[in-house]
């Protein structure tokens, strides 16, 4: 086994409860403030605590309150209201199309279009498999179970900020069935941040699971808790 190089996501860019019937509720980790919202956007979770007497949040459920990109979400309910107090001219015909323009690029409404635009990528065959699922462009993915192979990066003497070659052929993959079509279609933006296109163009179906069992996983490091991986816009270098 190499040094600490491989990894295998259970789960990027999603929170999902697998199993809502064994739900501790002391696990929901949220502010105060986003416990409505939350209860709201996942309703089954709300009627188990009203149900369960071990739950601490049932104040919190039925009160009113959504996010601002989830269908059918009335402004007056919606978790915030754009504000664009400067001048609207020179940039768009109206003050409220200063708004929407805001909204749908900025806001809430840039959340809403990249969950509307999801698609299959890499479609698993059975609920442990792996899968991988984008927005148009690759700008936004979720994914299960996937591997990522960091062990060329061990003995890399370049920065590898804004490289497009972290990741290679062989690098990154999965145990599910891959539209190669679709994924060739969607990496049209192959730049260092404008979406994942640059490392996703790589990936791979694997013949078996990348974890499977400690016995026969392939990997250093599993991680098995919802993890976001993000790409770190310009920054100031350290002095």
């Amino acid at each position: 086994m190499d040094s600490g190089c491989h990894f295998c996501i259970g789960i990027i860019l999603m929170l999902i409860f697998n199993d809502i019937e064994s739900l501790n509720f002391s696990e929901i980790n949220l502010h105060p403030d986003h416990l409505p919202y939350y209860f709201n956007l996942f309703k089954e979770i709300g009627k188990q605590c009203l149900e369960e007497t071990t739950c601490p949040y049932k104040n919190n459920v039925g009160k009113p309150g959504c996010w601002s990109y989830v269908n059918n979400c009335s402004q007056n309910e919606s978790y915030s209201t754009p504000s664009c107090p400067g001048d609207h001219k020179g940039w768009v015909s109206s003050k409220q199309s200063q708004i929407d323009t805001f909204f749908m690029q900025g806001d809430f409404g840039y959340i809403g279009e990249q969950q509307n635009e999801l698609m299959v990528i890499c479609e698993p065959n059975f609920a442990a498999d792996s899968s991988l699922i984008c927005s148009k462009h690759l700008r936004y993915c979720q994914g299960r179970n996937i591997k990522i192979d960091f062990k060329d990066l061990i003995n890399r003497k370049d920065p590898i900020r804004y490289k497009m070659d972290v990741l290679t052929q062989g690098k990154i993959g999965g145990f599910c069935n891959l539209h190669q079509s679709r994924l060739d279609e969607e990496c049209d933006h192959i730049s260092p941040l404008q979406s994942w296109g640059p490392e996703l163009r790589y990936f791979t179906s694997l013949t078996k699971q990348p974890a499977g069992t400690s016995e026969t996983s392939e990997c250093d490091v599993v991680i098995d808790k919802p993890t976001y991986i993000m790409k770190i816009d310009a920054s100031k270098a350290p002095a």
